[in-house]
C-alpha cells in the first residue's frame, strides 16, 4: 500500500536545493515506506535489470598479502550498489529516478559466484569485499566471469575478452608477413606483436586504447607462437624470409582461418606442384650421378631462384 506524499510531508521541503539529498537520505533504509510521489516533483519510481560488477582489487593496498580481493556490486543506471548494501532503493538524482533493486536477480548472480566456491576474505575487510582468490586463479577467473555477462573490473579499470582473432599473410617484394590482430568487446584491437611480447613478459594482460585492460587471448596466440620464433618483427607483422615460405605455408595450411593475399595463393600453389614432382635433373655439364634426395634437393634450390 502506497502512501500518497501530501499526507505524510508538504511539497516544500522537496522544493529546495536540498531536495535531492533529503530523498537519498530517505531511501538509505532497507525498508523504507512506499510513496506515490505528486508529479510536480517529477520524482519516478522504476525498476531496471542490474548489471553484475566484479571489481577486483591486490589485498596488499589493504594490508592483506594472500591474494586478491574481489567486490561485488550491482549497476543500476549511473548507481554502483555493494552487494553487501542493504538499501532496497537506489536513488538516480539527476535523473530523479528511484531506482528498485531487483534483489531476486542480484541473488541469481550471487549464487552463480558462490557455485565456485570461494574463500572469504579476513573477517575485519568483510564489510566491503565478497571473497578472496588466489593470485594464480585470476585471469582464469576473470574469463570465467566475463562469460557470465558480467562486467569486471581489477583496481578500477574495465577488463575486456577478445571477441575474434583475425590471422592472415601477406606478401612483399622477397618476404612474407604473418599479420594478426585481437579485437575485444571494446571495440579496440591489438596487434600480434604486441600480444606476444606481453606472454615473453610473463603478462597476460595488454592496455587498451580507452585504458581498460584487455586480456590475452592465449587460446589463439598459443597457436601460432612457436611459428613466429623464426621471423622477426616488422612494422607490427612478424615477417619471414622467401625462403622459409615452405615453413609458413606447412605450419599454416590445416588452420582454415588464415587469410592469404593472392601472390601468396599463387605460392601455395606452387609448393603443392613442387612437392609432386621436386626432382631435377643436374645440367648436362654436371660431371657426375645425383642420389635422388640430391636430386629434390636441386629442385627446391631451383624453386627457390624462381
Amino acid at each position: 500500500m502506497r502512501a500518497h506524499f501530501s499526507s505524510i510531508f508538504s511539497n516544500s521541503c522537496l522544493e529546495t536545493d536540498d531536495g535531492d539529498k533529503w530523498v537519498e537520505a530517505f531511501y538509505q533504509g532497507p525498508n523504507p515506506p512506499a510513496i506515490l510521489w505528486p508529479q510536480t516533483l517529477r520524482w519516478e519510481e522504476v525498476t531496471i535489470e542490474p548489471e553484475p560488477v566484479a571489481s577486483f582489487f591486490n589485498g596488499k593496498s589493504f594490508s592483506f598479502n594472500k591474494g586478491i580481493l574481489l567486490k561485488t556490486s550491482f549497476r543500476y543506471g549511473e548507481s554502483l550498489i555493494s552487494s553487501l548494501d542493504s538499501r532496497a532503493f537506489s536513488v538516480d538524482a539527476p535523473l530523479k529516478r528511484i531506482l528498485k533493486r531487483n534483489l531476486e536477480r542480484e541473488r541469481e548472480c550471487l549464487a552463480r559466484l558462490n557455485s565456485l566456491k570461494l574463500d572469504l576474505p579476513p573477517a575485519r575487510l568483510q564489510t566491503t569485499f565478497s571473497h578472496r582468490i588466489d593470485t594464480r586463479a585470476f585471469v582464469a577467473m576473470a574469463k570465467e566471469i566475463l562469460s557470465w555477462g558480467w562486467s569486471v573490473e581489477a583496481e578500477g579499470k574495465r577488463i575486456q575478452r577478445a571477441e575474434s582473432f583475425d590471422i592472415g599473410v601477406g606478401s612483399g617484394i622477397d618476404w612474407f608477413d604473418l599479420k594478426g590482430r585481437a579485437t575485444y568487446a571494446n571495440g579496440g584491437t591489438v596487434e600480434l606483436p604486441v600480444l606476444l611480447s606481453a606472454l615473453k613478459r610473463g603478462e597476460n594482460m595488454v592496455v587498451l586504447d580507452d585504458g581498460s585492460l584487455g586480456i590475452v587471448p592465449e587460446e589463439w596466440i598459443s597457436k601460432y607462437a612457436p611459428l613466429t620464433t623464426f621471423g622477426s618483427e616488422q612494422n607490427g607483422a612478424i615477417r619471414f624470409s622467401k625462403s622459409q615460405a615452405i615453413l609458413l605455408d606447412s605450419w599454416l595450411d590445416t588452420d582454415s582461418e588464415v587469410k592469404y593475399d593472392k601472390a601468396f595463393l599463387r605460392l601455395k600453389k606452387r609448393l603443392k606442384a613442387c612437392a609432386l614432382s621436386s626432382s631435377e635433373e643436374p645440367p648436362r655439364s654436371f660431371d657426375g650421378e645425383l642420389r635422388p634426395y640430391q636430386k629434390e634437393g636441386l629442385g627446391w634450390l631451383g624453386f627457390l631462384k624462381d
